[in-house]
């Protein structure tokens, strides 16, 4: 059983807030004879940037390559949209093998944060958390990293994250490894 290290309330209420701003920004584009057909397949999470736009995160595996591989290699595409829906820029940057974009939020400079899980391998495991810093265009990568243990079997995946007035990250998720790296005290 995988050690859950996150509040399933914070969790639950990300995940309400991102489907009332999507059906908030598929209702208010019909309204308006506008479409969001340029937002790919399989929409996560959509940050507000403070400024009346929205980044909406989406994941989409890429195209089958020449060899069989087990898991797929998927890319993650930002769209950022003004608040008529219309699309403000696009961006799309490779998210590595079943890489999956689980939540999003934006830094008090404005800067867009994803976060999810990726496989090191494409045999699936071990999974790590993903992260990912994009400036407030949301069309430069600034910084992507991968956050876990190296417990061949083990599974890490962030599920969500937040920022503190000081502009801190909190991550929460789950894992499986046994190794997965804690500070001195922790509670598991």
């Amino acid at each position: 059983e995988p050690h859950r290290y996150y509040s399933s309330m914070s969790v639950a209420r990300s995940s309400l807030s991102a489907a009332v701003l999507l059906a908030f920004s598929v209702a208010t584009a019909a309204a308006q004879q506008s479409h969001i057909s340029y937002v790919s397949l399989n929409p996560c999470c959509i940050a507000p940037d403070g400024q009346g736009n929205n980044f909406i995160v989406s994941s989409s595996p890429l195209p089958p390559g020449p060899s069989e591989e087990l898991v797929a290699m998927t890319t993650i595409t930002v769209v950022k949209v003004d608040s008529s829906g219309n699309s403000i820029s696009l961006f799309t940057f490779p998210a590595g093998n079943d890489g999956q974009a689980a939540a999003a939020a934006v830094d008090p400079l404005g800067n867009l944060w994803i976060a999810g899980s990726v496989a090191v391998s494409s045999q699936s495991y071990p999974t790590l958390g993903l992260i990912a810093k994009l400036d407030s265009t949301g069309t430069h990568l600034l910084s992507s990293g991968t956050f876990g243990g190296l417990d061949p079997i083990g599974a890490t995946a962030i599920s969500a994250i937040a920022f503190d007035p000081a502009g801190n990250p909190y991550l929460a998720g789950s894992t499986s490894q046994t190794d997965f790296p804690v500070t001195p005290g922790a509670f598991i």
